[in-house]
């Protein structure tokens, strides 16, 4: 365990790396398989559980509560893709596992993994991802959930990832978006803006898109939302009479330092490695992740 004099906390890097992992499967798993990314983790939890699970046991993996499972699970038998076996006492007693049908594409859900080695994951060794972060996640992911499951994941280790890596993307994604507005009641890209002008005396438009990977039209959304909050001002920029550049205001300051510190109570307990070089090295990955994911961006 990291004797915590290195740590990672919530950063406008780590959390661009979540969200676009998010992105991109979601864009993946809707475009070449026609499903959604809820459903891919489904399919995934069942075929890499390699048993039928309980209404429960899936929303306490998922990290969801039961009623979405509910929600979800009608879609997936009606195509096909799952059989339900349900109890007459208990619906949450029902059991569901993959139809022929479902574990086929459960198999595709799963090599759609090579994009993450492809594109995030590139140039970066195997041997250090095996050492460093897969033996991690699933703690993690129990620290996250506050609790362990009582069933097993298999990881796919030649593919380098298991179905866990992107629950805890998601999931902490939507706890920080939580933390977010029970804080200030900005939601997460707009706290992301924020927290990137506390770092720096001003920046463009341009300049934040780049940065956040976020397209222009929602950082134009989300900064006309701020300077009416006062939170943010635009000024004249010094170097280009023609152009306005953007800096955080005094109460913006404020509601940073504030939710921060909320923020690292959830990101710092989940990124915890086995020791500091450990972290070190994590926080090297990162760096290199969210690099590949800017190429990636500029390039498609």
């Amino acid at each position: 365990m990291s004797s915590g004099s290195e740590q990672i906390g919530f950063s406008s890097q780590l959390s661009t790396i979540y969200l676009e992992i998010i992105k991109l499967f979601s864009q993946k798993y809707r475009k070449d398989l026609g499903i959604t990314l809820t459903d891919a983790e489904i399919l995934l939890t069942l075929y890499q559980s390699d048993s039928a699970l309980s209404f429960r046991q899936l929303a306490d993996f998922l990290i969801m509560k039961i009623s979405s499972i509910w929600q979800l699970t009608p879609s997936l038998e009606e195509r096909e893709f799952i059989k339900i076996k349900n109890n007459e006492r208990d619906k949450r007693l029902a059991s569901i596992s993959l139809s022929k049908q479902g574990d086929s594409l459960a198999k595709d859900c799963n090599e759609a993994f090579c994009l993450l080695k492809n594109v995030i994951q590139k140039t970066l060794p195997d041997s250090e991802y095996y050492t460093y972060l897969q033996t991690g996640i699933h703690t993690n992911l129990d620290i996250l959930r506050g609790f362990e499951v009582d069933f097993c994941i298999h990881n796919e280790l030649s593919a380098g990832y298991s179905v866990e890596f992107i629950v805890f993307a998601r999931a902490i994604v939507e706890k920080w978006r939580q933390c977010i507005h029970d804080s200030c009641k900005l939601n997460l890209n707009e706290f992301r803006i924020l927290h990137s002008l506390a770092d720096v005396t001003t920046m463009r438009a341009q300049d934040l898109s780049e940065h956040l990977l976020t397209p222009r039209s929602q950082i134009s959304a989300c900064k006309k939302h701020l300077v009416n909050l006062s939170l943010i001002e635009e000024v004249k920029n010094p170097f280009d009479a023609r152009s306005l550049i953007i800096g955080i205001t005094k109460k913006g300051r404020a509601i940073v330092n504030d939710v921060i510190p909320k923020l690292d109570e959830i990101t710092v307990p989940t990124h915890v490695p086995s020791s500091d070089e450990s972290v070190l090295i994590l926080k090297a990955w990162h760096s290199r992740m969210y690099y590949n994911l800017k190429t990636y961006s500029k390039n498609t």
